[in-house]
């Protein structure tokens, strides 16, 4: 953010035309007055870029107001602001009917400042909204961006040129087309493999699906440590970003982040790839949890719920044969009702009949 290099109020021109007295800051035991933007907060995907539009400068109420400045910045990829003006005709201005200094704006990329001065008569006082500047802006990209104005260079005085002590209410932008829902998840969900015996390896891919301008991420992978050991984990090709990787194989817990791409992610693709290392015999879910993805506007991207377990892994050949689902509590089941559940089974190979008792 570019820093004001002075008030647009001069002091040359203030003291040629006001005796200014000194005196104490007089005490301000009610709330302060604000500053704020109309409309506040613009979220709308018709402004594409070459839309004009403008938002309004108020301030809600104030004493002894004798001169104010309004120093706003925005993201000039987003939005260029093209104009600004005191609305000094508009019965709702601020000094209307004073005889006021008002210097011209001034712009840079991104920041522009306006300003009004009292030079002669009653300084405003009012309870009711009153209109400060108007400023246009042009839409130059897709994106969003703060409408910054809380800052030192916005500011209002009273008639000795002391600053009245003012909250100033930032404004909002935002021109993004909502992002998809994304998928994140193992692959394979399933690995029954007896040959993968106490020191062996293999790896397991963590997915997405529908990534959306994707710069970070992160998750944890659960396991079960008596039968896996994570030996390491990795990024690829799909997100050449820059990774943290936590292992704590006596928890059992893998802790995974990257950030930072040349540039954003969109897609579908691997986000890491998870080497384990076997150390016993049995059955281990793994459970993918606090999952985050943030795209290049630094927004969280949704996804679907993931399943938990997220994986199995068995390395020992032994059927399962289980209800599914493993209990119905419905209240409107009432006597005479009818319900279904299945019987499945699972981890079995060259199976040739069953029998079971329920």
């Amino acid at each position: 953010m570019h820093t004001t290099k002075g008030k647009i109020l001069l002091a040359l021109l203030v003291t040629s035309m006001i005796a200014v007295a000194f005196s104490i800051h007089p005490s301000y035991s009610a709330p302060a007055p604000t500053i704020y933007l109309d409309p506040s907060s613009i979220v709308d995907l018709t402004k594409t870029p070459g839309v004009l539009f403008n938002v309004t400068v108020w301030l809600n109420e104030g004493t002894d107001v004798g001169s104010f400045q309004i120093n706003l910045f925005c993201d000039p990829g987003v939005l260029n602001i093209t104009r600004a003006w005191i609305p000094s005709w508009d019965n709702e201005y601020i000094f209307k009917g004073k005889f006021v200094f008002t210097p011209p704006p001034a712009f840079r990329p991104g920041e522009v400042q306006i300003g009004d001065l009292i030079v002669s008569g009653t300084t405003a006082t009012f309870t009711t909204p009153k209109k400060l500047a108007i400023i246009e802006f042009e839409v130059m990209g897709t994106g969003r961006t703060t409408l910054l104005i809380n800052n030192a260079g916005t500011y209002i005085q009273n008639s000795n040129l002391e600053e009245i002590p003012v909250i100033k209410a930032d404004g909002y932008f935002d021109n993004r087309p909502p992002s998809k829902t994304a998928t994140v998840y193992l692959d394979p969900l399933k690995k029954t493999d007896p040959t993968l015996t106490p020191s062996s390896t293999f790896t397991w891919d963590v997915k997405i699906l529908d990534a959306d301008k994707l710069v970070s991420f992160q998750f944890k992978l659960s396991y079960d440590q008596s039968i896996l050991n994570v030996n390491n984990a990795v990024l690829t090709s799909f997100f050449p970003g820059t990774p943290t990787v936590s292992i704590d194989n006596v928890l059992g817990l893998l802790t995974f982040s990257a950030s930072s791409p040349p540039s954003s992610v969109s897609g579908n693709g691997i986000l890491a790839t998870v080497t384990f290392h076997v150390v016993g015999l049995g059955r281990s879910t793994l459970n993918l949890t606090d999952v985050s993805l943030t795209d290049e506007f630094g927004s969280p991207q949704d996804y679907w719920p993931i399943p938990q377990p997220s994986g199995t892994f068995n390395n020992v050949l032994m059927a399962s044969l289980f209800v599914d689902p493993p209990e119905v509590i419905d209240p409107t089941l009432l006597p005479g009702s009818l319900v279904s559940i299945n019987i499945t089974i699972d981890d079995v190979e060259g199976m040739y009949g069953y029998a079971f008792k329920l």
